[in-house]
């Protein structure tokens, strides 16, 4: 019993807090992301099936560090498309994104007379998302009227940062990520993003 309480111990320190080795008062732990670009997202429900892309697609995301590596995320997603003048797909969920060559976070350092800045200059990351997403399946045209699923969606993610200085960076993600209908209209629906933005640390 000791033994499990000592590996239950020693695991939730792993993935809470923050190394040692980055003792200091100046921790830049959390994040907020902007990004937009390019969505594509194809909804099945039965015979039907409808694709959509939208160049314009917001994703919005706060990021906060349990560790110098690893991150919860909370984002949201949303994909109008002008051209229908409505919103196609929509997300919003959980996520964890695991960074590697490098740590996710920087640290300012002092001490014996002298300060050290630990600023990764590229950050790469992947990680996971599970949330709520729903997608319009069908389109009555010249009306407002649609048939839109609600939807389980579990997906992957992959990126990297680029540091412009000690709080901005430019960023590009790839994601993929499949939905599994839960409500009335039975659909499932494949997305695919690709984004750029800026994402700022604080």
């Amino acid at each position: 019993m000791l033994r499990l309480l000592n590996l239950f111990l020693a695991l939730s320190s792993f993935f809470w807090t923050v190394p040692a080795s980055f003792s200091s008062d100046d921790f830049r732990d959390r994040q907020l992301h902007f990004r937009s670009a390019l969505l594509t997202t194809n909804v099945f429900g039965g015979s039907i099936s409808r694709s959509y892309s939208v160049a314009n697609t917001v994703d919005l995301e706060y990021e906060t560090f349990n560790h110098s590596k690893a991150s919860t995320v909370f984002r949201g997603t949303i994909a109008h498309s002008l051209e229908l003048g409505r919103t196609v797909y929509a997300f919003m969920g959980l996520g964890r994104r695991f960074y590697f060559g490098s740590t996710g976070i920087s640290v300012k350092t002092a001490g014996n007379g002298f300060e050290v800045d630990h600023i990764p200059k590229r950050r790469y990351y992947y990680g996971a998302d599970l949330g709520y997403s729903s997608g319009v399946i069908s389109v009555l045209k010249g009306t407002p009227l649609q048939t839109v699923t609600s939807m389980i969606d579990f997906g992957g993610v992959v990126g990297m940062l680029y540091q412009l200085s000690r709080s901005n960076a430019i960023e590009a993600q790839f994601g993929m990520s499949f939905g599994y209908g839960f409500s009335g209209v039975a659909a499932a629906a494949q997305t695919t993003r690709m984004l750029i933005g800026f994402a700022h640390s604080f």
